[in-house]
């Protein structure tokens, strides 16, 4: 039954600095030995955590075709949802220290979100928090009137 849901897409869009991403990953997947200098390896590591990734969720080829080139990661079924959500990771490479982050930088987070605007229902952006208000800010206005949610998100080390 739940496999029969229509499906809902989200990608998410990495782009922070690479000791900020560390301590990041660390409060979002409790794994403080995530190895954040190889690409790719994040999405292996989610699909060790059973609350980010449904292993016994069948990937149809269709599904693998509609996201291409990426490889959809599908959430846990939730219980009375009407949508199943499968999700794709972007890595950018290199990863930056946000506070670095310029008008070229902003642009190309607008450009991949307009390139890949149709195979997705919305957008999460990992960001370090000490400068996600200026990105926030660029983006609100390069998105003007966007039809879909794009979200910024980041965590801070607690102060304890």
């Amino acid at each position: 039954m739940h496999s029969q849901l229509p499906q809902a897409g989200l990608t998410l869009m990495i782009y922070a600095h690479a000791c900020t991403l560390h301590t990041r990953l660390a409060c979002l997947l409790f794994h403080p030995g995530y190895d954040w200098h190889t690409l790719g390896s994040l999405q292996t590591k989610i699909k060790t955590y059973p609350t980010l990734y449904d292993k016994d969720y069948c990937i149809t080829t269709d599904d693998k075709h509609c996201f291409e080139p990426f490889q959809p990661i599908p959430l846990p079924f939730v219980r009375d949802s009407k949508h199943r959500v499968l999700y794709c990771i972007t890595e950018y490479d290199p990863l930056m220290d946000s506070c670095n982050m310029n008008m070229d930088d902003w642009a190309k987070l607008a450009r991949d979100i307009e390139k890949h605007y149709e195979q997705f229902d919305g957008f999460v952006i990992l960001h370090g928090t000490d400068t996600m208000c200026y990105t926030a800010s660029a983006l609100s206005f390069m998105l003007e009137n966007l039809g879909k949610p794009v979200i910024l998100t980041g965590a801070q080390v607690a102060t304890s």
